[in-house]
């Protein structure tokens, strides 16, 4: 799941402290090593640690927290450790009505906590002073619950101390001086302790706090009655509906009620600085303590009997009452009964009163929502929700007030005063979200619209209102003064998602008039900003936009987040923090957002981290890691967009997948993994299908920039993810190596009330519920590893049980990642990535062989059946039973009881899939929280498949166009339609559509650059009109020409023919004779331009994809530095950077001479490189041919012979007249071919090429296009390059479309077919 993107501030409400880990010890990044994992027989003994560079990075301490002072005057560091030990996790707790219960200290379990405090006085120059430690409290003290008092003056918090001792254990409340640092006791008395179930602590003003304390009246706790005192009975008599989710913890019966009192009942007292103290009210459940703006009542909450045994504590019966700030009743609010009939439909809410609170404008005005549904988001009313407001104490019986109507469910308030408030209401299913201007105080205002939007529509995000702090301690939406402007203005903070990612921005914005100006933006280039908080809030009134200060946080890529202050009008930063770098291991990683597109047209986002140093074009491919979570979308636009920014630093938590990066694998993380369902239509009805589409679109991509082995990229995620990555490896075999799936729920039967966003019941959606996963998975065989972490949870806490995950996992990847190549000779890899995902669904649904795992398939059943067994926990139960099948399958002479195994351990599943389809043995590594996942680990095993080539005839019928047949081989059993092999997912041209199997013909042999140009009455090969991949540059026709004899010419070699044939010029020609257009696309969604490079175009029919990549002079682009500046330079010596996207194509087609001109290379002057030599002159002539010998030298060492044919393209020439393409040169008198060509010698630049060729030991085939290209002066775009013409700027140089390029595509299918 996302983290917050601040995850070092505090807003220091009274909230318990949350741990961060990170940082390395040393600088270097290693590569695996099989020694680590020799030693087969210790991996059951203990707990592990993983490598070094691992567990440094792991425990390296956390960088502090922070928190401002009331008055932004101060701040203060509150100082971390890293991981718990295991015994803190040990400790013994209650588990009760959804709350896990510290029984020693009184409050939640598993609490982190604080070690120091460190002020800082934040000095007029926005710097920080010196520290001033916290002190006065025992060492080793566990600091909780940190808070400022309204005025800034003092911090409250709690101690706790020697976890041994069962009083010094518990909760005690401490008060510090904010200037000096002194602390001591708030209580004089040493037995008045906190409980900290729910609340804890409230200021009630600048000297007095409302504190949540253990009654002295309380004894012992209640101990268990040997015999019950009768059944447990639950009664649905009165035939009431209710459908309620999968809760944990929930209570059982009688015993649990009393226990659930015993902790959670609370004392209120109010205690001011000098100790003085009074209870307030009775003892009672309490949940939250809300003081008014004006500090004169309270809102306090609690719960009470009859408590529910099937929903947690925040359905119990609550009561809300308004109390003095004194202590004294004023009256009741509400008294909601227990809520356990609340429709499982998303946007279904709890009936009567809710969202209780004070109007942030207001000394003491009450508003609220009550719903007009029922609160069951199914029924159709309007209104669906209404607001309202009160005074706290209403005067002669006076009615609440109706605020507001919705038609939509209430979402939220942002109140400015009596002119202004904005009120969101939002509904999941259509995710529209409105934002109304609402004027509290004139009735006589009618409320207005003024966002109405998709919340999943990023890009359209305006912002939300700024907020500041006022002096009651509220906060409300910020009013802006622009000097000599009358306008109504306030600020709104957004993320400023765009194409390219994130740019977060302030806009002045115009309440009004709707008008925007924008006042702040994040620096894009480098640095990924965000702003944090408003800090000229001090004064009361309307803030001077002149005057205003932020708090803003600041990272890169490979600088971590420190935080700045930024004042106006300068706008000038003033870092206020200096936090080492967490990880210096890694501080060099490389890290890009990259963008690809799924098969149905959805564009696609991930962010590919690779170690630091790497080089794809010198280290080649890396084992690969794909960590995701899937996220739900009702439209394929939104499910599109890009999320995040390439410029945020990459945060690294103690079980990131990143950390693999300092074991030299490449990181694919958070590949988007949208389901959608647009309309009526559920997502979840197609969840496997979008699912496999994205994971073969994002394996696709890696694989094609060639920083990922194909046969080892490795399937991860937690919870949902988990879920994702059993699914992809039951569906997608083809795709991964081996998977890592942590904390997942496989069986969706045990949660039939609905699941993560799905609110169908099972009865409603059963495909969904079972098909989903019980049938993916039926199929295959398993060979299983168990890992129990005892008293974790869906997270893991402890550094043992953290250190044990990450060294399992490294093992995993080690042992069925890294180590991964083909079994047995056979290729794994043969065939596209959709391809194999035919073969591996196709064969897994309609072949099957039973297998146990080293059991029988009766023993199996028996494992999956536990509907005969009387048990409380039936779904602990099957995980218990097939806790006992794996171990004793592992180690038979270990056998232990099923009662050995505590239902509360963690789950950490590690199983080996040996899928066979074509050979491929599929190991997968599986931990999870809740256990039935194992019926579908011993099922049966898929029959292997025959391995087939594909390929497809090319024949000419009526001429209506061509017949596309798929041949068998000779032994295979079954034939694919249009299916393509491609051994590493990548095409450039597919091999197997353009060779002809049945029957090949030698074709005669011929001098294909001599003959002439005749007149084609059957040309041109495609119309114009047919190809939407023309860039406006080359339409002529588009652009204004209207003859179109230009496009009639066919190239007639001497003695021979060039075959004939319904082909195009390579994407038009092709994309003619598709029947769905849809079945084509760019990946990544590009149009083509002749300004820009880099393309893919999918054919999805053939599985076969055309891509192009600029690439000026085949050699390396660079910069150096010449003097003072760094100014562009041309490597030589040095590949194209992007060389590696070339290699595992079937066609090769390579071209370079425009640029080799003295004009393009500042005529050899400082500009071409050799190492760090930088020639001060050097003719291009020569620089042409040191730059070919290092392409021929990378051909040869790169490009494997018998997978890729390689072609080069000889230059094309230009017909400039009069002038060069900028001094008036034109060719636009020319209306048919040359009789004879300009010019009778052969261009040096390919008579270069033919020697290097001739040299080399890869077998490259000159397209020579030259000759028969000088005759064709008629096919330039002329003054027709753009819709606009122009005599004075012509093109003279590049060709019209259709037209000559289709005749040099002919040149290359006759060659492929002459091979």
């Amino acid at each position: 799941m996302p983290t917050s993107r601040f995850r070092n501030l505090q807003s220091l409400t009274a909230s318990s402290a949350e741990d961060t880990t990170g940082g390395p010890s040393n600088d270097t990044v290693s590569s695996y090593t099989s020694t680590y994992y020799e030693d087969e027989a210790s991996l059951g003994a203990g707990y592990r640690v993983p490598p070094p560079e691992i567990k440094d990075i792991v425990d390296a301490p956390p960088v502090p927290a922070l928190s401002f002072s009331p008055c932004r005057d101060k701040i203060i560091f509150l100082k971390r450790r890293a991981l718990p030990p295991l015994a803190e996790l040990a400790k013994p707790e209650e588990k009760l009505a959804g709350l896990r219960i510290d029984r020693n200290c009184n409050s939640r379990s598993r609490m982190s906590f604080y070690t120091g405090i460190g002020i800082h006085q934040i000095l007029p120059d926005s710097k920080l002073g010196p520290e001033i430690a916290v002190t006065g409290f025992p060492d080793g003290a566990k600091i909780n619950f940190v808070s400022w008092s309204p005025d800034g003056r003092h911090l409250a918090f709690s101690i706790r101390v020697n976890e041994e001792d069962n009083n010094s254990s518990k909760l005690g409340v401490w008060i510090a001086d904010a200037e000096t640092g002194e602390s001591r006791p708030l209580f004089q008395s040493p037995n008045v302790y906190l409980n900290a179930v729910f609340d804890n602590y409230v200021w009630v003003d600048n000297s007095t706090l409302l504190v949540c304390t253990i009654p002295l009246s309380r004894g012992a706790p209640p101990k268990k009655p040997l015999v019950p005192g009768g059944p447990k009975i639950q009664s649905n008599e009165q035939k009431t509906i209710v459908q309620v989710r999968t809760f944990q913890d929930l209570l059982k019966d009688e015993y649990d009620e009393d226990l659930f009192d015993y902790y959670t009942t609370t004392q209120l007292v109010l205690v001011s600085l000098d100790g003085a103290t009074k209870d307030f009210g009775l003892p009672a459940v309490y949940t939250s303590m809300d003081p008014s703006p004006d500090h004169k009542y309270l809102l306090i909450s609690s719960i009470h009997r009859p408590y529910s045994f099937i929903v947690p504590h925040g359905r119990f019966p609550k009561k809300v009452e308004l109390w003095s700030a004194d202590g004294k009743f004023i009256r009741e609010l509400c008294d909601l009964p227990v809520a356990e009939n609340i429709p499982i439909a998303f946007n279904s809410v709890r009936n009567g009163m809710r969202s209780i609170n004070w109007r942030a404008d207001k000394p003491s005005t009450l508003y609220w929502v009550e719903t007009q549904d029922g609160g069951d988001a199914k029924v159709e009313v309007s209104p669906r929700d209404i607001i309202y407001t009160q005074p706290a104490e209403p005067l002669g019986g006076e009615q609440p007030v109706i605020f507001h109507k919705l038609d939509l469910r209430y979402r939220g308030i942002s109140w400015c005063d009596d002119s202004l408030a904005l009120v969101y209401e939002s509904w999941y299913k259509t995710r529209r979200i409105k934002t109304w201007v609402i004027s509290p105080g004139s009735e006589d205002v009618t409320p207005r619209v003024l966002f109405d939007r998709s919340s999943e529509d990023v890009y359209s995000d305006p912002g939300s209102p700024m907020l500041r702090r006022t002096k009651a301690g509220t906060h409300v939406i910020a009013n802006i003064k622009k000097e000599s402007d009358e306008g109504r203005y306030i600020i709104l903070n957004g993320i400023g998602a765009t194409p390219e990612g994130n740019i977060p921005f302030l806009d002045l914005f115009d309440i009004n008039t709707g008008n925007k100006e924008r006042i702040w933006e994040s620096e894009k280039e480098k640095y990924y900003e965000t702003v944090v908080a408003l800090m000229s809030d001090q004064e009361e009134g309307d803030l001077n936009l002149d005057q205003l200060k932020i708090l803003i946080s600041r990272e890169s890529k490979t600088e971590n987040t420190q935080y700045y202050l930024v004042r106006w009008p300068e706008k000038k930063l003033v870092q206020i923090t200096n936090f080492p770098h967490p990880y210096p291991r890694l501080a060099s990683l490389q890290k890009e957002m990259i963008r690809y597109q799924r098969k149905d047209g959805v564009q696609l986002t991930a962010t590919l981290y690779l170690p630091p140093g790497y080089d794809p074009s010198t280290d080649g491919p890396l084992p690969c890691l794909f960590w995701s979570y899937p996220g739900e979308f009702k439209s394929k636009d939104a499910a599109g967009q890009v999320r995040g920014s390439p410029n945020e630093f990459p945060g690294i938590g103690p079980t990131s997948a990143l950390l693999w990066l300092a074991r030299k694998f490449a990181i694919l993380s958070g590949p988007t993994i949208p389901i959608i369902g647009e309309g009526d239509v559920e997502a979840n009805d197609s969840y496997v299908e979008q699912l496999v589409a994205s994971a073969e679109a994002a394996v696709e991509e890696v694989i094609r920039r060639g920083v990922a082995h194909p046969k080892k990229i490795a399937v991860g995620g937690h919870s949902y993810g988990a879920f994702m990555t059993a699914n992809l490896l039951a569906h997608a075999p083809h795709l991964f190596s081996c998977g890592i799936a942590r904390s997942g729920a496989y069986n969706r039967t045990l949660t039939p009330f609905g699941f993560q966003n799905e609110d169908r019941t099972l009865w409603e959606a059963a495909n969904t519920y079972s098909d989903r996963f019980f049938n993916a998975l039926k199929g295959h065989g398993a060979l299983s590893r168990l890992v129990i972490l005892p008293h974790e949870s869906h997270g893991y806490s402890a550094r043992e049980s953290i250190m044990h995950v990450l060294w399992e996992t490294d093992r995993w990847l080690h042992k069925y990642c890294v180590s991964n190549s083909s079994d047995d000779g056979e290729d794994h890899d043969s065939g596209s990535v959709e391809e194999n995902a035919s073969k591996g669904t196709t064969h897994a649904e309609s072949k099957v062989v039973a297998t146990g795992g080293g059991g029988s398939k009766e023993k199996i059943s028996s494992i999956f059946d536990c509907e005969g067994l009387e048990l409380k926990h039936p779904y602990y139960a099957c995980g218990r039973q097939s806790i006992q099948h794996m171990w004793e399958t592992e180690h038979p002479a270990k056998r232990t009881g099923r009662d050995q195994i505590d239902r509360d351990h963690h789950l950490h599943y590690k199983f080996t899939k040996n899928f066979t389809v074509n050979g491929v043995k599929i190991p997968t590594l599986i931990d999870n929280q809740l256990s039935g996942l194992h019926n579908i680990l011993t099922g049966s095993k898929s029959e292997d498949l025959t391995h087939h080539v594909v390929v497809v005839d090319v024949d000419v019928d009526d001429g209506s166009g061509l017949n596309f047949t798929a041949m068998e081989q000779e032994n295979g059993t079954s034939s694919y339609e249009s299916r393509v092999r491609n051994e590493k997912n990548k095409l450039v041209v597919a091999n197997a559509v353009l060779k002809k199997i049945e029957e090949k013909k030698r074709v005669e042999e011929c001098d294909l650059t001599k003959g002439y140009w005749v007149f084609d009455q059957s040309y041109p090969l495609y119309d114009k009109g047919s190809c939407p991949f023309i860039d406006e540059g080359f339409d002529c026709e588009g652009n204004g020409r209207l003859d179109r004899n230009y496009t009639k010419w066919r190239w007639k070699p001497k003695g021979c023919d060039i075959p004939r044939n319904q082909w195009e010029s390579m994407l038009c020609m092709l994309f003619g004779t598709i029947r769905d257009p849809k079945r084509v696309y760019e990946t990544h969604g590009r149009r083509i331009t002749k300004e820009k490079g880099n393309y893919c175009f999918r054919f999805l029919d053939y599985q076969c994809t055309v891509e192009y990549y600029v690439s000026h002079f085949l050699v390396h682009e660079s910069k150096a530095r010449i003097g003072q500046k760094r100014r562009p330079t041309l490597r030589i010596d040095a590949i194209d950077h992007g060389s590696s996207r070339w290699r595992g194509a079937d066609i090769l087609v390579f071209n370079t001479a425009h640029w080799w001109s003295h004009y393009k290379t500042k005529a050899g002057i400082n500009y071409y490189q050799e190492g760090n030599f930088v020639h001060p002159r050097l003719n291009v002539s020569t620089a042409l041919r040191k730059s070919l010998t290092t392409w021929s030298s990378w051909v040869d060492k790169h490009i494997n012979p018998r997978k890729t044919q390689v072609f080069f393209r000889s230059s094309a020439p230009s017909h400039f007249r009069g002038g060069n393409w900028n001094s008036g040169g034109h060719c636009r008198e020319a209306i048919n071919p040359l009789n004879e060509t300009l010019t009778t010698s052969y261009p040096e630049k390919d008579i270069m090429i033919e020697e290097i060729i001739k040299k080399m030991k890869t077998t490259v085939t000159l397209l020579n296009i030259t000759s028969l290209s000088q005759y064709r002066i008629d096919a330039h775009p002329s003054m027709y390059g753009r819709k606009t013409q122009s005599s004075s700027i012509q093109d003279c140089s590049h060709w019209c479309l259709p037209g000559v390029p289709d005749t040099w595509n002919e040149l290359l299918y006759y060659h492929l077919q002459s091979v």
